[in-house]
């Protein structure tokens, strides 16, 4: 749907899940409350979004990326910590903000040196989740991907317990 500053969401108890098809900026989220998931899916186009106090005044911690498109997002005026998980093998666009962020990848969404991610402040992590099947990540540090302290391995074995999934990180 489209969310407008109009709109009026209070999530109440459980996980709650907000679902846009057009990009949103910070004051798109004025009215809502008591909402855990933001998912972005633009139908065929790049998403352009900004997210801001309003946003972490939602109580949103989780971004799902739009699968199939480029998701640019801005949210350097974010405070909270914000997991953006990465459901599709796009370039994405990121900028954090003051939290502890997580960048999430996994075997169908893998990192490539096309993707740029600025953590911002606070200790940030990239997270490589191999559960399903192997990983190759290229992540170029410096010049695409800054202000990330740390990149994290989900599971050491991998889908089966008896053998490790390859994992490779250039």
């Amino acid at each position: 749907g489209n969310l407008s500053y109009l709109d009026t969401i209070d999530g109440g108890a459980g996980t709650d899940i907000i679902s846009v098809a057009q990009d949103v900026s910070d004051v798109d989220f004025m009215n809502v409350s008591n909402a855990e998931t933001l998912t972005i899916d633009e139908n065929a186009s790049i998403s352009t979004n900004v997210l801001g106090a309003y946003f972490n005044a939602s109580g949103i911690t989780t971004v799902n990326l739009d699968p199939d498109n480029v998701s640019t997002i801005s949210a350097s005026g974010t405070s909270g910590n914000i997991t953006y998980d990465s459901k599709g093998n796009v370039a994405e666009a990121i900028t954090a903000g003051l939290g502890d962020d997580n960048f999430l990848f996994d075997n169908t969404a893998t990192i490539t040196a096309a993707d740029a991610i600025d953590g911002g402040a606070g200790t940030d992590t990239i997270s490589l989740d191999n559960t399903a099947a192997s990983v190759t990540a290229v992540i170029n540090i410096g010049d695409k991907v800054s202000n990330v302290e740390k990149i994290v391995v989900k599971d050491a074995d991998g889908l089966a317990a008896s053998s490790a999934e390859t994992f490779n990180i250039t």
